[in-house]
């Protein structure tokens, strides 16, 4: 955490000082090592989804990162691929890329920016963005219904805290494989400053000065300096 102090000044008033507490980015990496077998066609059959939980993360989420680790397939073009966050938003990592040629023990990272899966060439080890090419695609149930988004931005500005699921799925006969070191959930997040409501009062008072006996007139601005809404605000002026 760090504190920021201000020392605040109005002319040659001297105000009292104000302070803001907030966090540093946090990064958080975690992974499920447990193998994820596929058939030769549906779900994966030991594990659907497999989870990552994630607990007393601070802060609100920037960036995601998902790698699958050691990725072997006879067919990678029936490899489906989706993550599903805590509250249930999804996004397609991977579907009909890599033409037919085979994936032996590659680790496969996704984030956005990165270029996208090659759609009929080999797949070799890297970074890529998501990629999928059949926008219409669907896993099998428990998996969420599409359609599925397609970019890792759609969890920024959440928390991170949660239950993370990986559903994979093999969605075309005669070829089979496995994720064989199951995969790896990079977070960063940032702890922003404390937003509220900043409100100001300037009071003036019309005639001045004021001769004894006659009526004088009173003004009172409020303004909100913001950011957030004032709800509520009561003003109370002892004469």
């Amino acid at each position: 955490m760090v504190t920021a102090t201000l020392q605040l000044s109005d002319g040659t008033n001297t105000l009292p000082n104000v302070l803001f507490t907030f966090g540093l980015s946090t990064t958080v990496s975690l992974t499920n090592q447990s193998r994820i077998s596929l058939p030769d066609m549906g779900a994966a059959t030991n594990l659907y989804p497999s989870s990552i939980p994630v607990h007393d993360v601070p802060g609100l989420i920037r960036k995601v990162t998902v790698t699958l680790l050691n990725v072997q397939h006879t067919s990678p073009e029936d490899i489906d691929v989706l993550l599903v966050g805590p509250r249930g938003d999804t996004v397609l990592l991977m579907s009909d890329a890599g033409g037919g040629g085979a994936l032996n023990g590659a680790n496969l990272t996704f984030e956005d920016g990165g270029a996208l899966l090659p759609q009929a060439s080999q797949i070799i080890s890297g970074t890529y963005g998501p990629t999928d090419y059949a926008p219409s695609e669907t896993l099998p149930a428990p998996a969420p219904a599409g359609l599925y988004g397609g970019a890792l931005g759609v969890f920024n500005g959440m928390e991170a805290n949660g239950t993370w699921s990986l559903y994979v799925a093999d969605d075309a006969g005669g070829d089979f494989g496995r994720i064989g070191g199951g995969w790896a959930l990079t977070i960063s997040t940032v702890d922003p400053v404390g937003t509220s409501a900043d409100l100001k009062i300037v009071g003036s008072a019309i005639p001045d000065p004021l001769m004894i006996g006659s009526n004088v007139t009173y003004t009172l601005l409020v303004t909100n300096l913001g950011p957030d809404a004032a709800q509520n605000v009561t003003v109370t002026n002892s004469l």
